[in-house]
């Protein structure tokens, strides 16, 4: 969060903007998700949620952003899309059991699988028309 930035809804989209060129003008903010914090990095995430009926393009930011994955909500909705599997950090540290999604043959870990979880139980529980 920036010194500039009068929310952390602002600052969400402030850097949705600058890190994947996300047009802030063709969303709705519909919500938010636990506030998570990453020992890792140090950083405490406050999740936004955001709807569009537009088409959207992205164009990532190479010095922060190494891929954009873009996927259908269904790809994580399913109750069997969640899975538990070892996960190989780097040569001689293996975590077991990480749960993770498995999106476009990437390995969904660590906070993003988290994110991604309630946004999915959050979504289990709304009843849409």
């Amino acid at each position: 969060m920036e010194s500039f930035d009068t929310s952390y809804e602002a600052c969400a989209l402030r850097e949705a903007n600058e890190e994947v060129g996300l047009d802030i003008e063709l969303i709705e903010v519909v919500g938010h998700l636990t506030p998570l914090y990453i020992p890792v990095s140090l950083f405490q995430v406050y999740p936004i949620v955001a709807w569009t009926d537009s088409p959207l393009s992205f164009e990532a930011d190479p010095s922060e952003v190494a891929r954009i994955i873009t996927f259908p909500i269904e790809d994580i909705l399913g109750p069997d899309l969640i899975l538990c599997s070892d996960h190989q950090v780097r040569p001689g540290l293996t975590l077991r059991d990480v749960l993770h999604f498995s999106i476009e043959d990437t390995f969904v870990w660590g906070a993003t699988a988290m994110i991604l979880n309630e946004l999915k139980m959050v979504l289990d529980r709304v009843q849409i028309p």
